[in-house]
Order: C-alpha cells, then sequence, then structure tokens
C-alpha cells in the first residue's frame, strides 16, 4: 500500500477490487423506476409525476420480475449486496424467512403485492449465491444450499399483513416485536 496517498485516493483507487462491483456487472438490477422509487425512498429525492401514478400492483408486478430481494438493493449497489447476504445469513444460519410486502395503508394493511423467501426464486437465487460464495466460498456448498435448503417463494397477495404471519411460528422471543411500525408504502400518499 502507497502510505503518501490519502485515505480517500486508496479507497478510490481500490474500489474496483469491491465484491459489489461483480454483483452488478454479472446481475445487474436494471428496472429504472424502481430505482427511482429507491431514490424517493431513501435518498429523499422528488417523485415524478408518473412515479406518483403508480399503483402498488405496477410495483409489486415490476420488482418480481427483478433479481432484488428487496426495494432498498435499488438504493445502490453496495445496498443490494447487503441486502442479499444478509437474507442469505439468515435462512442458512436461523432458517428464518424474510417477507417483503408493498401494503395499502388504507385498507387495514392489506398485501398488494408480497412474497416469502424471495431469495427462492430464480430472479434472485443466482445473485444471493454469488454473494455468498464470493464472502464466504468455504462456509458451505451454495449450490446446494440454494438448490435444497432456501425452500419455495410463497406468493402473499391480497391478505392483511397481520394475517399473512402464523403466529404460533413466531418464536417468543419475537412475538412483543410492535408490528405496527412496518413499513408501508403508499404510492399516492399526499405526502408526496
Amino acid at each position: 500500500m502507497n502510505k503518501s496517498k490519502s485515505i480517500g485516493d486508496a479507497l478510490k483507487e481500490n474500489s474496483k477490487n469491491y465484491l459489489s462491483n461483480g454483483l452488478s456487472d454479472k446481475y445487474p438490477l436494471d428496472d429504472k423506476d424502481l430505482k427511482d422509487l429507491a431514490g424517493v425512498l431513501y435518498r429523499g429525492e422528488k417523485p415524478s409525476d408518473y412515479l406518483k401514478s403508480l399503483t402498488i400492483s405496477d410495483v409489486g408486478q415490476k420488482f418480481e420480475k427483478q433479481g432484488a430481494n428487496d426495494l432498498y438493493n435499488f438504493n445502490n449497489q453496495f445496498e443490494d449486496f447487503a441486502m442479499l447476504f444478509e437474507e442469505t445469513m439468515m435462512k442458512y444460519h436461523f432458517d428464518i424467512d424474510r417477507d417483503v410486502a408493498f401494503l395499502d395503508k388504507n385498507d387495514s394493511y392489506k398485501i398488494g403485492w408480497g412474497m416469502r423467501t424471495k431469495i427462492a426464486t430464480d430472479e434472485v437465487k443466482d445473485r444471493a449465491k454469488y454473494v455468498a460464495s464470493s464472502l464466504l466460498p468455504d462456509e458451505t456448498d451454495w449450490d446446494n444450499f440454494f438448490k435444497n435448503g432456501v425452500g419455495e417463494a410463497t406468493k402473499l397477495d391480497n391478505v392483511g399483513w397481520f394475517e399473512s404471519v402464523d403466529s404460533s411460528e413466531i418464536p417468543m422471543r419475537f412475538k412483543t416485536f410492535d408490528t405496527t411500525q412496518q413499513l408501508y408504502i403508499d404510492f399516492r400518499s399526499p405526502e408526496y
């Protein structure tokens, strides 16, 4: 390492080695609308009239076709990499299935589009496997894990958020979590 360089210059020079570059080069997220929505939700950008016109169903249909396991993946390549790794580790170590959903807050938090264990879909599986094997190549047989260990993705459409989870399956230590603070997205909200 060249000690005469600033930390910023050293980081910039090393950026070509970021593992997230490999993910975005090999498996890019390419939906412009979802990237724009991520900008509104996570970076405070102002939404266009077009974005405001999207329905929960529109967004869900776009999202379902993408290799992301959360809308936050569209924020930037680093969050994309991190979200895939997080869900993979939760499934691998604790057999926890992650839900992602777009809810209608005006209809008793009804799920307009949702899915449990999106990393089990073909669109996400290869991306998640790439991330896990990049960070932990010797941890396990990732091909086998993603073939046999992640289970099946389940659609959660047209059911209430609170009804989508069988509370008997939730360990007691998690039952006290305040589910009223779950994120909802209403694309027609007057706050926009």
